[in-house]
């Protein structure tokens, strides 16, 4: 008789396993593929148990093949008479899941993704590229494959990709899939302490080198270009735009009517908040260029790529002046977002990238209100400040 196969001795000890059993070893296999910080003994604390029993409980994981050791997590397929407790398991305690369906019946689409990742800074980076890079790397269009991504600007965007080099020495896409890469924001006027970080094209370069063969066709380029026209060229703005478009990169992305940017299908960018951490280089120049007074900031929610976002108690004169100065940034506009937010399916769509719990507020209002956003690639501290919006129902600012 011939030996059994390793499928089949999976299989064997998968009808071993009595629902409990396998409930804490899914729980046990997914915790350790959620980022390097992840130990065994981080585990036993989460799950109440031994390191010892963690142990065990990661070795028939592994005999099941739920836990390939680079460590990748396979959860059971439908079909897989273990398919039911897995869903249970990751709606009772994996927590992306669980705010993912409370964000979703709370707030409605076009939301329907909520990544979370435990930790800031470093940690928050690394958690957030190894989100990024299954959506960067799916390419079944009918499991939401990205053919063509819009990148703005900023800190954690930067920091993002930087950690998404890390992950990945070599390119993710062949040569005949590229993902069609746009930048979508101009540059600062006087920021230059480190223009990588708020130069949207250098981003978008730098992103293209991650995913894209070597030969692909480079990513358009609208360095260069000012990110907003100030106030006091107030009768010129159409006319410079106008001679922006002599540059075939932005009238490609930005013309009059259409372009790149009302046809993507997924943009990744960022947030930002008034106030004395992590301002945002757009809100300074603003203030520094006389189109913001200190006294306006109050009555500023903040910014999505650029876009600000007055409160709702912002007096009509300067809800005025936000509106005015909407339309004079260069970069993606919100109709941009909520077009590309209401047309993506099953793909990640518009994703936004943030980390401080100071944003709480902001988000609220875009998924409620302004319905921006796909999904959210936020750390454990912004995502329970958003949850205790959502639970006490708390009204839009």
């Amino acid at each position: 008789m011939a030996d059994p196969s390793p499928t089949d001795t999976a299989q064997q000890n998968r009808t071993r396993l009595d629902p409990e059993q396998a409930a804490k070893v899914l729980r046990a296999a997914h915790a350790l593929c959620q980022g390097a910080h992840v130990t065994q003994d981080s585990i036993a604390r989460e799950l109440n148990v031994s390191q010892s029993q963690v142990s065990r409980l990661l070795r028939l994981a592994r005999e099941v093949r739920w836990l390939v050791d680079r460590p990748l997590f396979i959860p059971p397929e439908p079909g897989d008479p273990y398919f039911e407790i897995w869903r249970e398991v990751e709606s009772q305690f994996v927590l992306s899941k669980r705010l993912e369906q409370k964000f979703r019946a709370y707030y409605g689409g076009p939301l329907r993704r909520v990544v979370v990742v435990d930790g800031l800074g470093e940690t928050f980076f690394q958690g957030a590229a190894d989100a990024l890079l299954s959506f960067l790397s799916e390419m079944d269009p009918q499991r939401g494959a990205i053919s063509s991504l819009g990148v703005t600007w900023g800190r954690n965007i930067r920091y993002v990709i930087q950690a998404l080099r890390q992950l990945v020495p070599e390119p993710i896409r062949p040569p005949d899939r590229p993902i069609t890469l746009v930048p979508l924001c101009g540059e600062p006027f006087q920021d230059r302490e480190d223009p990588q970080t708020f130069n949207s094209s250098a981003l978008t370069w730098e992103l293209h080198q991650v995913v894209n063969a070597r030969g692909s066709p480079a990513p358009l380029s609208i360095a260069g270009v000012y990110a907003f026209i100030p106030q006091r060229y107030r009768g010129q703005a159409e006319t410079i735009l106008d001679f922006y478009r002599l540059g075939s990169a932005y009238a490609a992305i930005f013309p009059k009517d259409g372009g790149l940017a009302q046809s993507l299908d997924a943009v990744l960018t960022a947030i930002g908040v008034p106030g004395e951490r992590y301002p945002g280089v757009f809100l300074r120049e603003r203030l520094a260029l006389g189109d913001l007074a200190p006294d306006d900031m109050p009555s500023i929610l903040g910014d999505v790529s650029g876009i600000l976002i007055p409160r709702k108690s912002a007096k009509r004169r300067i809800a005025a002046k936000v509106e005015q100065l909407n339309r004079r940034w260069t970069g993606v506009k919100k109709e941009h977002l909520t077009h590309c937010a209401a047309r993506a399916e099953r793909g990640p769509g518009v994703m936004i990238v943030a980390q401080s719990e100071d944003r709480a507020a902001l988000i609220h209002r875009c998924c409620r209100e302004e319905k921006m956003f796909n999904t959210l690639l936020i750390s454990r501290v912004l995502a329970e400040a958003i949850e205790h919006l959502v639970d006490s129902d708390a009204p839009v600012e």
